[in-house]
């Protein structure tokens, strides 16, 4: 009778273990918050390419941002999205929000290095610019 009463005992806190255990395990998600990791660019990099390719993957997250505009993930979470660069120092901001209105936001710091080229594209597309504003009498 003895040994009876002390597997009941046993087995109750067992349970009780188990639940609790549980709950702790999906209660993470809530206590975790959101996170986000860039893979690529690398923070400080320089470049001498306009266009760069942000990638990364966020966990826990509602809502992901890049520079302010919002993009989506695959099932994994991770994302992937094309940027346009200006030239010089370019910082490029990653935000993310839960569910729970808990933020957590990254920086990545890229330098676009001014080529002749580059140059002399945006000094034709400002003159053809400026012209066109000359002829309507702006």
């Amino acid at each position: 009778m003895k040994l009876r009463k002390i597997l009941q005992i046993a087995g109750g806190v067992l349970f009780v273990a188990i639940i609790l255990g549980y709950s702790l395990y999906q209660a993470e998600d809530f206590w975790a918050g959101p996170t986000i990791t860039i893979n690529t660019p690398a923070d400080g990099i320089g470049t001498d390419q306009p266009r760069i390719q942000l990638t990364g993957q966020a966990e826990r997250i509602a809502h992901l941002y890049v520079n302010g505009r919002q993009i989506y993930t695959n099932r994994n979470g991770r994302f992937s999205e094309k940027l346009l660069l200006t030239p010089g120092y370019n910082i490029i901001t990653v935000r993310a929000d839960d569910a729970f209105d808990r933020r957590v936001q990254k920086q990545v710091r890229v330098v676009l290095h001014a080529t002749s080229s580059l140059l002399f594209s945006t000094y034709k597309h400002d003159r053809t610019k400026r012209s066109k504003e000359e002829i309507e009498g702006r």
